[in-house]
């Protein structure tokens, strides 16, 4: 296994703190720390990144909005992001605030990357059988109310058909409108704050590392919103919505109203000589 970040916009795994130098050339005091993720950080990360979703549309929308998920589905989503951090600690830019309290994960643009070992090829699979376990998982408030007029195999294929179609549209909206582009572009797969954690700047120093290495590069950078609340957040680092993925919308066991996912994108900025 590889002992740094893959090449181009990552820093290696030795460095354990990053500060970013003010708009003035200065440095910012009392502002959060962040550092690279590490193993020792997964625990407090997962329940992080757990809570921070638990309201999201998005997660609703695929795994149902019960009150309280089975201990069955709890276990393995644990398990799932623990895997997928792993692999983000070694192969992507993963970086954490207060050993977990917050989070951000980044795939560094293709022709930044080294490719997949077999290792990873192994890791890629374990968390594809997990999903895969977690979509015949369904909230059991889901299961309850479906019981009397579906098999359980029915209620794993609804969330088998939500999660693919989540996967599907946004796959077709990222090729039509960015196309070849993309393999120059760094993706944020995600950002999280535990709910007792937000309102410190954490959510902030973690954007401001990543697209700090994004403009050194001279890489755009895009995402899509799960939640489209956030989406004055993302514009406040210069974000700009380009399109839409709607989700539930030719769905008839969806009731409630389509869900929106924003494509989002921004491009790299100049930085100035202090910076440079």
């Amino acid at each position: 296994m590889d002992s740094l970040y893959p090449t181009g916009p990552c820093i290696p795994r030795s460095v354990t703190m990053i500060t970013l130098p003010a708009i003035d050339g200065g440095y910012e005091k009392d502002s959060p720390i962040v550092e690279p993720l590490r193993k020792e950080h997964l625990d407090k990360a997962v329940d992080s990144v757990t809570t921070a979703f638990e309201n999201d549309p998005m997660n609703k929308y695929v795994f149902g909005d019960a009150e309280k998920p089975s201990p069955t589905r709890s276990a393995l989503t644990k398990r799932a992001w623990k895997v997928s951090f792993g692999r983000a600690i070694k192969r992507k830019l993963a970086y954490t605030v207060n050993g977990g309290d917050a989070v951000i994960v980044a795939t560094p643009a293709e022709e930044d990357s080294t490719k997949p070992s077999l290792i990873d090829r192994a890791i890629d699979f374990v968390i594809k059988t997990i999903l895969k376990t977690l979509q015949s998982q369904g909230p059991e408030q889901m299961k309850v109310y479906l019981t009397s007029q579906m098999s359980a195999v029915s209620v794993a294929l609804i969330l088998h058909q939500r999660f693919n179609e989540v996967q599907s549209k946004s796959q077709k909206l990222r090729e039509e409108k960015l196309g070849d582009s993309v393999k120059s572009m760094i993706y944020l797969n995600l950002i999280a704050t535990a709910p007792e954690s937000q309102g410190h700047g954490y959510g902030t120093a973690l954007m401001d590392t990543v697209l700090f290495q994004a403009d050194i590069h001279r890489h755009s950078i895009y995402l899509f919103a799960s939640n489209v609340a956030n989406v004055a957040y993302y514009e406040s680092f210069g974000f700009t919505t380009i399109a839409l993925v709607t989700l539930g919308d030719d769905n008839p066991a969806w009731h409630d109203p389509p869900v929106l996912v924003p494509l989002m994108v921004r491009e790299p900025k100049r930085l100035s000589t202090t910076q440079e």
